[in-house]
């Protein structure tokens, strides 16, 4: 999870979602721990203007457990966000990667690409050590940036027009 600053491209602060151990079916799994995102969010909810949360993809050699998983933590995720009152945009795969891959790289894969966007953010993505947690990272950091896309472009002109946000209206027309 990333949090990006409105005004500048920059990570403020980037952690991974917290999870717990339970059991399943006599099988021992990690999951999201619910209650822990809870508290982390609830602390800093006054500050969260927009949420930015990728749908979950079937993906047709995933099998059942892992697609059914994959579902479990959407659940979890966004009934926090729910209970929060934390305002949630939910976008495809395909739709964040459009808005925010611009170079002329198509071949390369998506991992790859969200390495190199995200790189140009926050290299310090570049010293993560595992590739597998280097493209979870990244791909969290360049749908972080297409969520300051969508604030900068929708939201701040709406808030600017509300009296008594002068500062919001100096960050919208510093952004232009």
């Amino acid at each position: 999870m990333d949090i990006l600053e409105a005004e500048e491209e920059a990570v403020v602060e980037c952690f991974p979602l917290p999870v717990k151990t339970m059991e399943y079916y006599g099988r021992t799994g990690r999951t999201l721990c619910s209650d822990s995102l809870y508290s982390m969010l609830d602390r800093q909810k006054e500050d969260i203007f927009l949420c930015l949360v990728e749908m979950p993809i079937c993906m047709p050699y995933q099998g059942v457990k892992s697609t059914f998983k994959t579902g479990e933590i959407f659940g979890r995720l966004t009934s926090v966000l729910e209970l929060l009152d934390i305002p949630v945009t939910y976008v495809s795969p395909k739709e964040w990667q459009k808005n925010v891959f611009k170079d002329d790289d198509k071949e390369a894969g998506t991992k790859a690409r969200s390495i190199k966007e995200a790189a140009k953010i926050w290299p310090e993505i570049l010293a993560v050590k595992n590739m597998e947690k280097r493209g979870g990272l990244a791909d969290a950091i360049c749908i972080a940036k297409y969520a300051r896309q969508i604030y900068l472009e929708k939201f701040l002109p709406v808030c600017a027009e509300s009296p008594g946000v002068e500062d919001v209206k100096a960050i919208s027309d510093s952004s232009r």
